[in-house]
């Protein structure tokens, strides 16, 4: 049986993205989908910690997987806020002196907190690539499905980081999405 927190937690995370508030959005989905995939990780790591003679491996890569999940909870926050940026921005009078500095300002950073989420992702697909020899025979299918949330939360991040950019002049697009080049989502 499912423990009665954990069913509270799922609703209520759920329930965020049901909401009719703007935040979360897609963006965070994103990052969301990749933390599950990191965390499922950890958890198989975890569970088939012992198999073999390669507990300093397994210790490292729970590691390694634990500090990207670190990050993916400040990349969350980041993209909620940049996101509350931009429809502040956009919400400002077209009369205000500031208001254009501030819209580009705003989908600047909108397109830098998904930019950071891609190469946080590539990290993880990295980790759990690694993980494979690591893993139970009966726990790969979890691990499976943990990297395909990791890709599926970068496609997002890919995708949000080069819609947001297509409202930035070319040259502010071009600098912001430089460290992920030309991958597609």
């Amino acid at each position: 049986m499912l423990p009665t927190e954990v069913e509270t937690c799922f609703r209520s995370f759920v329930g965020a993205f049901t909401a009719d508030d703007p935040l979360p959005a897609g963006g965070s989905a994103g990052v969301a989908s990749i933390a599950v995939g990191v965390g499922l990780a950890r958890k198989v790591l975890t569970i088939s910690r012992g198999e073999g003679d390669a507990g300093e491996d397994v210790g490292r890569l729970c590691a390694a997987l634990s500090e990207v999940a670190a990050r993916l909870e400040v990349e969350f926050a980041r993209d909620c806020r940049a996101f509350a940026a931009v429809l502040d921005a956009l919400r400002m009078p077209r009369e205000h002196d500031r208001r254009t500095a501030c819209v580009r300002e705003a989908w600047c950073e909108a397109v830098a907190a998904p930019v950071a989420v891609v190469e946080l992702a590539q990290r993880a697909r990295a980790a759990l690539e690694q993980c494979a020899v690591h893993v139970k025979r009966s726990m790969r299918a979890d691990l499976a499905a943990a990297l395909d949330l990791v890709a599926c939360g970068r496609r997002i991040a890919v995708r949000n980081a080069r819609d947001n950019a297509a409202r930035l002049e070319v040259s502010d697009a071009e600098r912001l999405l430089a460290p992920i080049g030309r991958e597609q989502p």
